[in-house]
């Protein structure tokens, strides 16, 4: 078991034995650009990745690394491995995941959807939504959004296709919801009146 706690711009993680509870090795310290927050993903070669964001970065640690990081030594568990695809996407100095250059937005939240071939990870920010490939990290589209009101809400809003609606605030008692067709190709846009 993993476990990761924020002090300012430090990240410490550390591993629990399942079995005992006991420490497994040292704490692993981050230096991020901000207060964090994270999401583990795995991907199509069974690769743990945990997937740490701020305000304006997103960063990638194969759950191996952190794993070396604490005990001094690589892991001789075959569970753990690097995904080679995700290793040529993340930065090996930062650890950051290049997102869209349209934005320069702060990241609002980080959510898995389902995809072709597993998950996907959509990146919400202040200013634009990205659906990455969760399995290149490749990024699948990018929206213009202002002013996201809450996390967007992924539900069957037609028969049989699985649907994400993205709620923004456009002005004084306006907002838009963004809704893809599918998770699968561009979204389409409604914009109605907010009530008062």
């Amino acid at each position: 078991m993993v476990i990761s706690t924020t002090t300012g711009d430090e990240v410490q993680s550390f591993f629990l034995s399942g079995k005992y509870g006991d420490q497994i090795g040292s704490n692993v310290s981050l230096s991020m650009d901000g207060k964090t927050s994270n999401l583990v993903h795995v991907t199509k070669t069974d690769s743990f990745y945990v997937l740490f964001y701020t305000a304006n970065s997103l960063y990638g640690y194969a759950l191996k690394d952190l794993y070396s990081m604490a005990t001094g030594s690589e892991s001789q568990m075959s569970s753990l491995k690097r995904d080679p695809q995700w290793e040529k996407m993340i930065d090996s100095t930062t650890h950051r995941i290049p997102l869209s250059r349209s934005s320069s937005g702060e990241i609002h939240y980080l959510l898995k959807v389902p995809g072709r071939s597993g998950k996907n990870i959509l990146v919400v920010k202040l200013d634009t939504c990205e659906l990455l490939d969760g399995q290149s990290l490749a990024s699948l589209w990018v929206i213009e959004t202002a002013n996201v009101l809450s996390e967007p809400v992924l539900g069957y809003y037609r028969p049989d296709v699985l649907d994400i609606v993205i709620e923004s605030e456009v002005g004084p008692n306006r907002k838009k919801v963004w809704k893809p067709i599918s998770l699968f190709s561009l979204p389409l846009v409604f914009a109605y009146e907010r009530s008062a």
